[in-house]
C-alpha cells in the first residue's frame, strides 16, 4: 500500500499523521474494490441506494 499511495509521513502533528493515514488507508481500498470490479466483473450499483 505504501508504493501506491506514498509512504513518508513528515514532521506533523499526531493529528495529521492519523489523519493522513486514514485517508491512504481510504485510496487503497477504494482502488482494491474498483480493481476487483473489473477483474471479476462484479457490478456495484450505489445510485439508487440513500443513506438512512
Amino acid at each position: 500500500m505504501n508504493v501506491l499511495v506514498g509512504a513518508t509521513n513528515r514532521l506533523k502533528p499526531a493529528e495529521s499523521v492519523k489523519t493522513e493515514v486514514l485517508a491512504k488507508v481510504l485510496c487503497h481500498n477504494l482502488r482494491v474494490i474498483i480493481q476487483t470490479m473489473f477483474q471479476y466483473g462484479v457490478r456495484i450499483d450505489i445510485a439508487d441506494r440513500g443513506f438512512q
